[in-house]
């Protein structure tokens, strides 16, 4: 995500750590910041980001990095966390896995920090994040419409 500078400044008044921001220069004009880069220096456990559009693919032999690849016409929806894989939570997370192609994870934001960002943005579009024990309970309501 990309935080204009008045963002940023925001979310450092909100007690978000400067680590979780790379400055992000116009281009060709060297040392004048136009935004930063917002990324986390906390990665989730192996298997606890779980997504009904995605699906796991082999490690890397090479990179050994995991990988998960977007289904064909699958929105994104019905994103889970198992709890138990977490590990530790901070307001900015990653995941284990990569998603596929890219050499980037997917990052999942506290529920204090989406509150920080759809307050100062309200235009911005977040997807939600359900505990992994909500996933029989979700399912039967979409079919039950």
């Amino acid at each position: 995500m990309f935080a204009t500078i008045p963002m940023y400044e925001y979310l450092i008044e909100k007690g978000l750590s400067q680590k979780n921001f790379i400055p992000a220069y116009y281009s060709g004009v060297l040392k004048k910041v136009a935004g930063y880069q917002l990324k986390a220096e906390n990665v989730l456990g192996k298997g606890a980001f779980q997504c009904e559009s995605y699906r796991a693919t082999e490690a890397c032999s090479h990179c050994k990095k995991v990988r998960v690849q977007k289904e064909p016409d699958a929105g994104f929806h019905n994103i889970y966390l198992d709890t138990e894989k977490l590990g530790k939570w901070e307001h900015v997370n990653a995941t284990y896995e990569y998603t596929y192609g890219h050499a980037r994870r997917i990052l999942i934001y506290s529920p204090e920090m989406k509150e920080w960002l759809t307050k100062a943005d309200e235009k911005l579009i977040m997807y939600p994040v359900f505990p992994l024990e909500m996933k029989g309970k979700i399912n039967r309501e979409n079919e039950n419409g």
